[in-house]
């Protein structure tokens, strides 16, 4: 196989890892981008907003339709991960196979955001314009301590405070 096309393997498969790896980076506990809250916060969420009883099994039925979704689809993103490191490892690496995989992994992760998309669309459905609006704002607030935190942790990118001055 020519040199530019192993670049673009290499690239592609790079993208998928990271992007896989992004997926998976905050673990099962439901605190990463794109996930629901871990059971902690999601009390302390129906405390914040208010629910009636109602509205609580509602999203309750909601947050564990969405988990099992998006669980199951996480589990065929890691399957297709692992497919695509035994054919990159393997002794002649098909580029066709490799792409394959790719498109796979890419329609898998579409239906991810999809379901985020729908997700959304039903908790709009369950909530108040306000409880909406406040669900929001806790939720950005989280997601600020969270890049804080993996920041002054050197886990997002870079270098640590100081390090690249060396």
């Amino acid at each position: 196989m020519k040199r530019k096309n192993w670049v673009y393997v290499f690239a592609m498969a790079g993208a998928v890892l990271l992007s896989v790896a992004g997926t998976s980076f905050a673990g099962e506990r439901g605190d990463g981008p794109g996930k629901p809250p871990s059971d902690k916060d999601w009390k302390q969420e129906q405390e914040s907003l208010g629910l009636s009883p109602q509205e609580r099994v509602q999203m309750k039925a909601l947050r564990e339709e969405y988990r099992g979704k998006q669980g199951a689809l996480r589990e065929q993103i890691q399957a297709k991960h692992e497919a695509i490191r035994k054919e990159l490892d393997g002794v002649n690496p098909d580029r066709a196979k490799a792409e394959a995989i790719i498109k796979e992994m890419s329609v898998l992760e579409e239906q991810m955001a999809m379901n985020r998309v729908d997700e959304i669309l039903k908790i709009r459905a369950i909530l108040t314009p306000e409880q909406f609006q406040k669900l929001h704002q806790l939720h950005e607030k989280k997601a600020e301590k969270r890049a804080h935190d993996m920041n002054k942790n050197g886990r997002h990118g870079g270098w640590k405070d100081g390090e690249h001055e060396k």
